[in-house]
């Protein structure tokens, strides 16, 4: 087997950050991807430098193959039978979503196509969740406070009371109010800020 030789002449700058790449690797278990990005190094160095100063790589597929059989009949069950999705079978069995759909398209029979995905997710309770998050000041494309809308809807009254016509009313508080006239329509037709 055409095993890469280990490099054994280190720089003395690259010892010096010896303990942090073993800290890295053997306490936080990091992979050497993400040591070298952090400390601004080659993955090869990392590698070598784990080789020669440390037990060596983990077994990586070993640990893989083990976490597969461990959680696979888990996963299958979560996906196919209760419908959750892979986000949501990650955050439960304390992996990424990307192992999970990993193991649905290599061992087992793959992922929901992204419609069926969607209907999965896109119920009464869910549309409910994203109305009340949107609702209001927390829009994040408000242009108005709810303070204003109540003016908005009281000035209007009063200027349709003493003669002015609808639009002519809208593109004043529009213009009062520093919006759009259709956003002002929205508001006082409540079409927009329907809760107060």
């Amino acid at each position: 087997m055409n095993e890469t030789p280990i490099r054994t002449n280190f720089t003395q700058k690259t010892l010096q950050k010896l303990p942090q790449v073993l800290t890295l690797y053997n306490d936080y278990h990091q992979s050497v991807q993400t040591i070298a990005k952090a400390l601004k190094m080659s993955p090869m160095t990392v590698s070598n430098l784990l080789k020669q100063y440390s037990n060596g790589l983990r077994p990586s597929k070993i640990e893989y193959v083990n976490k597969v059989d461990r959680l696979g009949k888990e996963i299958e069950i979560m996906y196919y039978d209760q419908l959750m999705s892979t986000r949501q079978i990650a955050k439960k069995l304390g992996v990424e979503p990307n192992f999970v759909i990993d193991y649905l398209n290599k061992f087992s029979k793959g992922t929901r196509d992204i419609k069926e995905a969607c209907q999965l997710r896109t119920n009464d309770e869910y549309r409910r969740k994203l109305r009340e998050k949107q609702l209001g000041e927390l829009n994040n494309s408000v242009k108005l406070t709810e303070e204003k809308v109540q003016k908005i809807r009281l000035e209007y009254e009063k200027m349709l009371e003493i003669g002015y016509t609808k639009t002519l009313a809208q593109y004043y508080l529009a213009n009062k109010y520093n919006v759009k006239r259709p956003t002002i329509s929205d508001v006082v037709l409540r079409k927009t800020w329907k809760h107060i």
